[in-house]
This record gives C-alpha cells, structure tokens and sequence, in this order.
C-alpha cells in the first residue's frame, strides 16, 4: 500500500542543489557515458576502433609503420580498414619530409 505522503504533489523531490544537477548535466554532454560505437561487432568495426583506440592513446597522431605495428592486423586488413577510415572522414594520413634525406615518413592523424 502507498502512504498518503507519496501521493501529494512534489513528494518525489530530491535535495539535490541546482548547480549540482547542471554540473552533473554538463559533464554528460562534454563526454557521454557509453558510445554507441562501443556496440559494433564486424570484423571491420573492431579493427576501425582498434586504430582509433590506438591513435587516441598516441595524443592523435602516429606513424604509419608504428600504427600498423601496433595494430597487430595483417598489412592487407590494415590498409583496407585505414583506407575505408579515410574516405569516411575518421582520420587523414599525411607525408612528412624527413630532415636532411629525400625519403619521407606517412603519419596517420584523427581528425
């Protein structure tokens, strides 16, 4: 049986100060607590996540040779799921000259 106090109205009000709850609200939005992402299970989704996982961890950008490392994924995988990233938009790979030699370095970025 419901007691009489939990029918009147506002009988479910917290104490809860409002700068509390907008703090609490803020935070939410700047970073979600689950990312729907999170929930994709093809081959493709994980190994995309594993390297913006890696990336991420990285500070946003590394090198090409060292993300593929990394990654542990075959060179074939790998390149079809960078370059799948790249035509979504997710990250850009850049060529960078190395200092005193004509050879250049590729470094993958998120964007």
């Amino acid at each position: 049986m419901v007691s009489n106090d939990l029918r009147r109205p506002g009988a479910y009000r917290c104490s809860i100060p409002p700068v509390l709850v907008d703090c609490a609200i803020s935070l939410i939005e700047q970073r979600p607590l689950v990312s729907l992402s999170e929930f994709e299970f093809s081959p493709y989704a994980q190994k995309r996540q594993k390297i913006e996982a890696l990336l991420r961890r990285a500070g946003g950008k590394m090198k090409n040779s060292d993300l593929l490392r990394n990654s542990g994924m075959v060179a074939a995988d790998y390149n079809a799921v960078l370059q799948t990233a790249k035509d979504a938009g997710i990250l850009v790979v850049e060529e960078v000259n190395r200092a005193g030699t004509n050879q250049t370095s590729k470094i993958v970025r998120l964007l």
